[in-house]
């Protein structure tokens, strides 16, 4: 009687793929996935390279748009279709060699969720891998639907989100075409500078009868809801301007789709000082400010991604970025890999065609729309 040691089993099911069993074509595009990310990376998403609107010569933004158009978030939906994608073979082939794999994968969900924490947190301060990691838990529930069920299931997700947010927008217009008007003395008391992070703020402003906004990346208009409360009509949520004990302005609060809130402090500096930093910021200036050290900026990411944690809720969770955009494509990379689509390229051919037609067709409408 042959009697296997379990050890071995264990480093045998726990070794890396064999070079003769890796599908060759997902290695490709896994590769080309990441070349693409880095080149988003380094421009797009790079506030301190990329152009804006305006803020750099002919050429800067001859380069910057087509990149913005054809790469930006392309390459990130090409990675999570592969995180699908891979999870569905890993299951199969643990399957087909009667393993348990649901151990070894939420081991590894943990791994990918503390370097998406150590990323945020010591090298760019932000980063979308530890919701993968949390996202990737729902796969292990939804595995087993019907592979039919998966693409249908990855539509509502996306048009459910859609579908709530525009029926809390359009909930809002009747109040927005109201015209209400305040009084400019009361608009007088809501201009100033708000505090949003030590590199940015928000400034608010009075032209005749109306409040408008100064980011450092464009200008906006605030409509009045009363005479507190306030929405702009390029962001989603409200914006309510607060008093303190003896009846100053002294901060406002942002309330999102999801009732979120976020509070600008008013801070005292020279209003017209700060818009004309501000102005010349946007014109890609760079006027003197206070640089963080390395130390400084690990301890603010730190104190975000706590934040993040201590504030995390299921509602914020399914209502979301998460529900609405990452596993969708996850789901369609389970599909895809429960499909075998990429274990026989040839035999599936007539399959991708339609896809990159009608997937080219559909992604360029609403890229334009966009």
């Amino acid at each position: 009687m042959n009697v296997k040691n379990p050890t071995n089993m264990q480093k045998q099911h726990l070794s890396p793929v064999a070079s003769q069993e890796r599908i060759q074509t997902i290695d490709i595009i896994r590769g080309f996935a990441l070349f693409g990310i880095l080149i988003v990376n380094l421009t797009v998403d790079n506030p301190g390279v990329s152009p804006m609107s305006g803020r750099t010569g002919f050429f800067d933004q001859l380069v910057y748009w087509p990149i913005d158009f054809f790469l930006n978030d392309k390459f990130m939906a090409i990675y999570c279709f592969l995180f699908g994608l891979g999870f569905a073979i890993q299951m199969l082939r643990a399957k087909e060699k009667n393993n348990n794999f649901i151990f070894v994968y939420m081991r590894r969900l943990v791994v990918l969720f503390l370097i998406g924490a150590f990323i945020k947190i010591f090298i760019t301060g932000r980063g979308v891998l530890a919701d993968y990691a949390m996202v990737g838990v729902l796969l292990l529930i939804l595995y087993k639907l019907p592979m039919r069920i998966l693409p249908v299931l990855a539509l509502l997700c996306v048009v459910g989100i859609w579908a709530r947010d525009s029926i809390i927008q359009q909930s809002q217009i009747p109040s927005i075409n109201k015209k209400i008007t305040v009084d400019i003395t009361i608009l007088d008391t809501y201009t100033g500078v708000y505090f949003a992070s030590p590199q940015v703020n928000q400034i608010i402003i009075r032209k005749g009868n109306k409040l408008i906004g100064e980011a450092p990346g464009r200008q906006y208009r605030l409509i009045a809801l009363s005479d507190s409360d306030f929405i702009r009509p390029d962001a989603k949520g409200k914006i309510t301007f607060m008093k303190d004990s003896a009846g100053n302005v002294n901060r406002y609060v942002v309330t999102d789709l999801d009732g979120a809130k976020i509070t600008r402090k008013k801070i005292k500096k020279d209003l017209q000082l700060a818009l004309k930093e501000q102005l010349e910021k946007r014109k890609g200036l760079k006027p003197e400010q206070e640089k963080l050290s390395y130390r400084q900026f690990v301890s603010r990411n730190a104190k975000r991604f706590w934040g993040w944690l201590k504030y995390w809720s299921w509602k914020d969770f399914f209502l979301g970025f998460n529900i609405s955009y990452i596993l969708p494509i996850f789901l369609l990379g389970l599909y895809a890999g429960r499909r075998r689509v990429f274990h026989d390229v040839p035999s599936n051919r007539s399959f991708l065609k339609n896809v990159l037609k009608w997937g080219l067709l559909i992604g360029l409408i609403i890229t334009g729309i966009t």
